[in-house]
């Protein structure tokens, strides 16, 4: 578990099939937001900063093609969600032309299997939720909530820290 304030420079936080890469200005902490299909969240992750390879990140890997989808409110007009590859090239992007403050429930496509990297495109948007659907022959569903984490306060994690803390 990550208590607040208990996260230290450059800690991963690892959490079933998603790492969270802490930035310094990561937060998780209580926020309720209700969203457009009717899902409600009581927490928030505030990734603190830009995407980049080893902070302000979620890491999930997949074995096939994907479609994700993500629940999230925009840190400040324009900015958007993005996903990159363990490499830093972007292989996705939304383009809502977000408003600060607003909602979002966005899919994006992952075209082939691999390591990849989702966070906001520039400062910080804040994450509800990851849902991560693989076109294998079987389907895989992986889920990342952050109602299932603990709080931890601005400047208490490290970049690139890793914290266990349930399954999500």
């Amino acid at each position: 578990d990550a208590a607040k304030n208990s996260l230290a420079e450059g800690q991963e936080i690892q959490n079933g099939d998603f790492t969270l890469l802490a930035h310094t200005n990561t937060v998780i902490e209580a926020k309720k937001v209700t969203f457009e299909d009717g899902y409600t969240s009581t927490k928030r992750l505030a990734l603190g900063g830009g995407l980049a390879t080893n902070k302000a990140a979620i890491k999930f890997t997949t074995t096939a093609a994907a479609e994700v989808t993500v629940y999230w409110v925009s840190g400040g007009d324009g900015r958007e969600i993005k996903i990159i590859d363990a490499a830093g090239t972007q292989k996705a992007i939304t383009e809502v032309g977000s408003v600060k403050n607003t909602a979002y429930v966005s899919m994006l496509s992952l075209e082939e299997a691999g390591t990849f990297l989702l966070g906001s495109s520039s400062s910080s948007n804040y994450i509800f939720k990851i849902v991560v659907k693989e076109a294998a022959p079987e389907p895989v569903e992986m889920v990342f909530d952050a109602g299932a984490m603990d709080d931890a306060a601005k400047n208490s994690l490290a970049e690139g820290q890793e914290i266990q803390n349930g399954d999500f």
